[in-house]
């Protein structure tokens, strides 16, 4: 069982391009699309360590860049937006549906409402689940962690520059943006973080079916322990039920 990794481009319906990391073993008729959060990329230790394990499961795995990744594209963190991530999403499930007759996303931290918000997502019938690792559902600090810099009009995060757009899309965020999330989906969260008490209060808007497993002290990226692990067989674990 040989599972071939390679460099996929996408155009986009502004002319653009996306790139991710594709990993695919002959014969699999499912995909799982991953999406990161905010200065995130498709090499970190969950979604590296998915990329082994899902093909051999049965799921092709697709770790999207959203930001630039090569000349063609002009995606950046200073000129985008929660929006346009959610439009680049979109524009490479389309294309996923000619292949695949199933399709499952991962989407973590900022990655979640770009997935949860998606009318696309909601109503595509190829999308069978979703899995939402630590999601933003409610701006938890936002003006301690983002920082207007006057002189480039932008903001400033963890010496990330980011649009202003991005920010009052994420400063708009609150418990009820679940309420218009429709796909089953499995809610995974870190025990100690402050996620799980905005969730707590977002939980009695969610409208879809749903699990919710707890990471033990994991933090937000799962790097504590065996988070990674224990994430990953939660997570496709609910995907083999749908």
């Amino acid at each position: 069982m040989n599972n071939i990794e390679k460099f996929q481009s996408y155009k986009l319906r502004d002319g653009e391009e996306i790139g991710g990391i594709l990993n695919r073993v002959a014969g699999n008729t499912s995909i799982v699309v991953f999406v990161h959060g905010l200065s995130g990329n498709p090499s970190e230790p969950a979604f590296y360590a998915a990329k082994r394990l899902f093909p051999t499961k049965g799921y092709d795995t697709l770790r999207l860049f959203l930001y630039s990744h090569d000349m063609r594209s002009n995606r950046f963190a200073w000129n985008t937006s929660l929006q346009q991530h959610r439009e680049d999403l979109e524009d490479v499930i389309k294309k996923l549906e000619k292949k695949y007759k199933k399709i499952f996303i991962v989407a973590h931290s900022i990655g979640g409402p770009v997935v949860y918000q998606s009318q696309y997502v909601n109503d595509c019938e190829k999308v069978y689940a979703v899995a939402l690792w630590e999601p933003t559902i409610k701006p938890v600090s936002v003006k301690e962690d983002f920082k207007l810099n006057r002189a480039l009009n932008r903001y400033v995060s963890y010496n990330i520059v980011v649009s202003k757009k991005f920010v009052d899309e994420i400063s708009k965020l609150n418990t009820k943006s679940i309420e218009v999330f429709v796909k089953p989906f499995l809610l995974v969260l870190d025990t100690k973080g402050q996620l799980k008490k905005n969730w707590k209060e977002a939980e009695r808007y969610i409208k879809a079916p749903y699990n919710k497993f707890l990471a033990k002290n994991s933090g937000h990226d799962f790097s504590a322990g065996d988070s990674v692990d224990q994430v990953l067989t939660e997570t496709l674990n609910y995907f083999d039920k749908h």
